[in-house]
């Protein structure tokens, strides 16, 4: 199913396109036809790391998270569709929000994916979260494996768009303290590399439980415009993507994952 990804990834890592940097891919020649090297602007990598509870996935740039799985799904035309969720439904006074979830989901260290995680995501991100407001939200419990509760504070109409932005983490090995950098779930890619201001090293999950991504490795590198673009330069078939260039670096990393 498309999701809503604006740019490549749509991520923090590559807001840079937004924001003057300089996204170039290396030719095809020299890398298989299912990998792709995008670089970008330093400060376009995600400083507190992969963690849905310190903004990643959502916030100032709202995307899908890769590495985790969501319950729902934003889709190109602002629809609702699922992922982990097979169906939802709210109370009448909208104060209850009732979402069934996948039987068949495992995080990547083979651990099941239940109610309880999700459960146990949304009140972490509800206490700790600094970049997201969270206060329509009094808690969430999982009675069961494949039901998660949410109890609402007020009404809250757009609660399924929430939903496609908090990745689920697990609780049975959720650390505050180190899972930014070394991130589990359930998502289509995971994170196999990270080198701080150097580069992020992506692959698909080979577990994913949905349609397979066609690009099975992205490298996304971090330097300053000007290096990037004379890289580019010093390449014969590579493409740059300048500042002059903002409108089609988007259209094309968003047809780019439209693809996965």
């Amino acid at each position: 199913m498309k999701r809503l990804l604006p740019c490549l990834l749509s991520l923090t890592l590559i807001a840079g396109c937004a924001s003057g940097g300089t996204a170039s891919t290396t030719p095809a020649a020299e890398h298989p036809a299912d990998e792709v090297v995008v670089v970008m602007g330093p400060t376009s990598e995600p400083e507190a790391g992969f963690d849905p509870a310190f903004g990643w996935g959502a916030g100032e740039h709202v995307h899908e998270p890769l590495i985790q799985s969501t319950l729902t799904v934003t889709n190109a035309d602002l629809t609702i569709g699922y992922d982990l969720a097979t169906g939802y439904s709210v109370s009448e006074d909208g104060l209850t929000w009732t979402v069934t979830i996948r039987d068949d989901v495992s995080f990547t260290d083979g651990e099941p994916l239940t109610a309880e995680d999700v459960a146990f995501t949304y009140n972490t991100v509800k206490s700790s979260s600094s970049v997201n407001d969270f206060t329509m939200l009094d808690y969430a419990e999982a009675p069961d494996d494949t039901t998660v509760v949410f109890h609402m504070t007020r009404p809250f109409s757009i609660w399924p768009y929430t939903m496609a932005i908090v990745g689920i983490v697990p609780e049975h090995t959720y650390d505050s303290a180190t899972y930014g950098s070394n991130p589990i779930g359930s998502g289509r890619y995971t994170l196999v590399q990270w080198d701080r201001g150097e580069q992020i090293i992506l692959e698909a999950n080979p577990d994913y439980y949905g349609e397979a991504p066609k690009i099975k490795k992205v490298t996304i590198l971090f330097m300053e415009e000007d290096a990037a673009f004379l890289a580019a330069l010093s390449t014969k078939s590579a493409r740059a993507e300048t500042t002059d260039e903002i409108a089609g670096c988007a259209a094309a990393m968003h047809s780019f994952f439209a693809l996965q």
